[in-house]
């Protein structure tokens, strides 16, 4: 059995889900370590405009240690996951741009969630993207690189997109499906039902900027096109 341990911040809303998550199937994480920077305020808007309060913080299971760093990019953070020989991370929301120090410290590497089908939909709001184009929303499991979303695919998963889904809809499935993607993910790697000579490298990609608001607007708008019409009777 590998070990594994997450990434995360005191703030992160996430945490605790990702950790029931893989207790589900049958693992649980050597620690979490958690940095000290917090959520900005533009960040927690942004996750309340895409989940209006309907994915709540689940607390996190106590009996997993926490151990707090000043920062996830720092030599001592690097030198704590190598002390404890653990075998790969998982990003559960770290508030760094990841450096080498961390991304090396392991054999495997950070595995990451990233909400878009990698390397169509790389960089910011690829759901909001995949849906202003009109293709397909998704997951991807992909290992943490210096390079944005460029890392090797361990898993993808398309989210379907359902008639008479609002946005906020859309958004919460994403969230959900891909919680559950990363710790199944993780979980075989635990395991060894996945290994690294099963990952694939990406080749060529498109990058994204995050959407402007008149291209969100056309999204929701679309979205709520779909929507039956509510009947007062």
């Amino acid at each position: 059995m590998l070990k594994m341990a997450l990434l995360s911040a005191p703030d992160a809303p996430f945490t605790g889900r990702a950790v029931e998550a893989l207790k589900t199937h049958g693992v649980t994480p050597e620690a979490i370590i958690l940095d000290s920077k917090a959520f900005s305020e533009k960040d927690k808007q942004i996750h309340h405009q895409r989940t209006e309060g309907r994915l709540p913080p689940v607390p996190v299971d106590p009996a997993v240690p926490l151990f707090r760093v000043a920062s996830h990019n720092d030599d001592d953070a690097a030198d704590l996951v190598r002390d404890m020989g653990i075998d790969f991370l998982v990003n559960a929301e770290t508030p760094r741009i990841l450096k080498p120090a961390m991304l090396s410290a392991t054999r495997i590497g950070v595995i990451n969630c990233h909400p878009g089908w990698l390397p169509d939909f790389r960089g910011s709001s690829c759901v909001e993207w995949a849906l202003y184009e009109e293709k397909p929303v998704a997951n991807t499991i992909h290992v943490m690189t210096d390079g944005i979303d460029e890392g090797p695919i361990v898993e993808r998963e398309t989210v379907p997109v359902e008639a008479g889904d609002s946005y906020v809809d859309v958004r919460v499935r994403v969230f959900e499906r891909g919680i559950a993607l990363l710790a199944r993910t993780a979980a075989e790697l635990c395991t060894g039902v996945r290994t690294p000579d099963m990952f694939l490298e990406q080749g060529e990609g498109r990058y994204f900027r995050p959407i402007d608001p008149d291209k969100l607007a056309t999204v929701i708008a679309r979205l709520e096109a779909s929507r039956p019409a509510r009947s007062d009777t």
